[in-house]
């Protein structure tokens, strides 16, 4: 950044809070040509190009600056601005045609008793680069050089700024003193407006929160229920797949127990005859009728299946 400059800029009628802080709405600067001295004593003539005071970079710079009383010797930081500050900006500063306006806010007594004794114009204080350049601006006026990229750094409230037009507004309904009587009672009366708003609202809030409340329940039962039935549905569905797969195994091993039972029947018919019926007998069944007409014997109902099997190969 370059230069410092300062500019000239006009406040909209001031108010006073309660608190005794002055509030009022500010022409920070404007864009167009300002006069300048050089250190030889000469003068030299700046174009303000309204595209660069309006660029929102620039704009964004003025906001929550510091105001002062008077241009402090230094540019404001954070290690000084305590210092120097009786008040700041606002948040709120934007262009309007060719001004730059935003609220300001005076905060010390001090200050606010010398705006009221007449000194009521303010100067922007900012830095900018320089370009060189000179020309004529399109109303025809001759400048040496051109401010571009321009930052705020404080707003000054001085006994003369660079224009008459700089200068706080003080209107009758400006002063700096305790309120009359009625006013006071008007702030009590806001006061109890207020409370009575305010339970409006509490009550509102009240209901809207059981009603929220009831919505949360309502959806925790739900989910509850829900869960409830996903479980239900698992449970069947690996009860489906168990029985699934049975059915499966049991038409891929088909083939395979039709061709042992054949077998069976075959091996037991010659000795059982023809007479004994192995239709709706199971295997063990007919296994044990086979032993028992070669050895004699009945064979105990604990015995394994091996067992059985190995008895009536040897019967065979």
């Amino acid at each position: 950044m370059g230069l410092q400059r300062y500019d000239k800029g006009t406040l909209s009628p001031a108010k006073r809070r309660a608190d005794g802080t002055v509030v009022a709405e500010a022409h920070f600067s404007r864009s167009g040509t300002q006069t300048y001295a050089n250190k030889d004593g000469s003068s030299r003539v700046e174009y303000r190009p309204p595209d660069e005071v309006s660029a929102p970079a620039s704009l964004d710079s003025f906001k929550l600056v510091p105001v002062t009383d008077d241009h402090p010797p230094e540019l404001l930081s954070s290690s000084n601005a305590r210092q120097y500050s009786v008040g700041s900006t606002g948040n709120d500063v934007r262009a309007d045609d060719d001004h730059v306006i935003g609220s300001v806010a005076v905060h010390d007594a001090k200050t606010i008793a010398k705006m009221e004794a007449g000194k009521l114009q303010v100067s922007c204080g900012y830095e900018c680069d320089l370009d060189e350049t000179p020309g004529v601006t399109p109303e025809g006026i001759r400048y040496d050089a051109v401010q571009r990229n321009i930052r705020g750094n404080h707003l000054a409230i001085v006994q003369r700024g660079r224009a008459d037009s700089a200068r706080i507004r003080l209107d009758s309904t400006f002063r700096i003193d305790e309120p009359a009587p009625s006013a006071q009672r008007k702030d009590i009366m806001d006061l109890t407006q207020a409370l009575a708003a305010l339970a409006t609202a509490q009550e509102k809030f009240g209901a809207e929160k059981a009603r929220a409340d009831a919505a949360i329940a309502t959806s925790t039962a739900i989910k509850v229920e829900l869960d409830t039935l996903t479980a239900r549905h698992d449970e069947l569905t690996l009860k489906f797949d168990a029985a699934d797969k049975a059915r499966k195994d049991a038409v891929d091993a088909g083939p395979t127990l039709v061709r042992a039972r054949v077998a069976l029947e075959t091996k037991a018919a010659p000795i059982l005859g023809k007479d004994f019926k192995m239709d709706g007998l199971e295997d063990r069944a007919i296994q044990l009728a086979v032993i028992k007409a070669v050895s004699k014997v009945d064979v105990a109902a604990d015995k394994s299946a091996d067992y059985v099997s190995a008895r009536f190969d040897a019967a065979i």
